[in-house]
Parts: C-alpha cells; structure tokens; sequence
C-alpha cells in the first residue's frame, strides 16, 4: 500500500483501510484528527470549503484574499501577490511568507 501502483493493484485492501480509518475517525471532529495527525508528525491539513477560507489562520497570516475575475473560471478569491526579493548568498533560492507584511523573502539554502 505503499505506492499508487500497490494501491491500484489492490483495490479490495484499499477499501477496507479506507472502512477502517472511517471507523476509527468517523466521531472525531476535524481538528481533532488533526491534533491526533501533527502529535505523530504526519503531515496533514484541512480541506476548506470556499466559505471557510476567509477564517483560516494561515490564509489570515496571508493578508486580505484579493478578488480576481478569471476569463474561463470567473469571480473567485486569491491570496495577494507576494513580492520577491533575492538573498546575495549563492544557491537555490527559496521563498518564505511574511506573515507580518504580506511580503515573501527568498534565501538560498
């Protein structure tokens, strides 16, 4: 089950680890199986509804959502734009949010 391959040749395992993992999560709210996920060290998170996305903490730390009006998509909500700025060390650069200023700030590793 470690792989989509195992997991596509195995359709009948993957039922009933999907079976067992409703059982065992089906009572607990969303930010308790989160808690239980992070105290193992699990990567995890939230799947937001459009509605929700406005009092998440990490959209919040984001600054305000802008509105943006797509051609094909139309009206929807989007993080500001985040302005880059290049560290003078060598390397590969990488971004990080400002939660602060709504900026972003890229360092080299």
């Amino acid at each position: 089950m470690a792989t989509i391959l195992a997991r596509r040749a195995n359709p009948a395992a993957c039922t009933e680890l999907l079976r067992r993992v409703v059982a065992a999560v089906g009572n607990m709210t969303t930010a308790e199986i989160i808690a239980e996920m992070e105290a193992e060290s699990a990567p995890c998170g939230a799947v937001l509804s459009p509605a929700q996305l406005h009092g998440d903490r990490h959209v919040r730390a984001l600054g305000p959502l802008e509105d943006l009006d797509h051609p094909l998509a139309g009206r929807s909500a989007r993080p500001p734009a985040q302005t880059l700025q290049r560290s003078e060390q060598d390397g590969p650069a990488r971004a990080s949010a400002d939660p602060a200023g709504g900026t972003a700030s890229v360092r080299s590793r």
